[in-house]
């Protein structure tokens, strides 16, 4: 058995670097919604959209189990990656 136990430098770094499938989820719907509201609005209201939809979904949630507000930081995440993207040209 190593310094890391049964798994190697390499693994233990893949490990903490995976997102779960749900906040992957969240971070494109973000992303999405950004653009959405940035093609037809303005970049901050397509952010404001963005937070719109990421605490609804949550209030949602909170009828039927726990809700996650990890959720809507990763939401917010991709709302704010596709701002920074689009503000420097990088998706135009």
């Amino acid at each position: 058995m190593g310094m890391f136990g049964d798994k190697n430098l390499f693994q233990i770094i893949i490990d903490a670097l995976s997102i779960p499938g749900d906040k992957a989820n969240h971070f494109v719907y973000g992303a999405i919604i950004f653009l959405i509201g940035n093609i037809t609005l303005t970049s901050q209201n397509g952010l404001l959209l963005a937070l719109f939809f990421a605490i609804g979904k949550e209030m949602y949630d909170a009828l039927t189990h726990k809700p996650e507000w990890k959720d809507v930081l990763w939401t917010m995440l991709g709302a704010g990656v596709a701002c920074l993207s689009a503000y420097t040209g990088f998706i135009w």
